[in-house]
């Protein structure tokens, strides 16, 4: 069994300037008041809630998954120009 079962990665979210964040079966944010645990959380959570809901997946990237267990998502790139009908969508 893997210790980490997903690494999440963030630029520029709340005072965060950059970060990873290994989950796995048990994940602990602890830290200051102010530090960006609870902007960490709240983006981890709407991103695992709707990634499979919102955005189609290419058959090669859910293979890749499946293979390597790691799949690298650029959201700027894979959600910014569809935003628009993503927010519409999740209304």
């Amino acid at each position: 069994m893997r210790d980490s079962l997903l690494q999440f990665k963030v630029e520029n979210l709340g005072p965060l300037v950059t970060g990873t964040l290994d989950l796995a079966e048990l994940t602990v944010i602890c830290g200051e008041n102010n530090t960006g645990k609870t902007y960490l959380t709240y983006a981890l959570y709407g991103v695992l809630k709707t990634l499979e809901e919102y955005l189609e997946l290419p058959e090669f990237d859910i293979l890749t998954l499946r293979q390597t267990g790691v799949l690298d998502i650029d959201l700027q790139k894979l959600v910014i120009p569809d935003l628009a009908q993503i927010v519409d969508r999740a209304g």
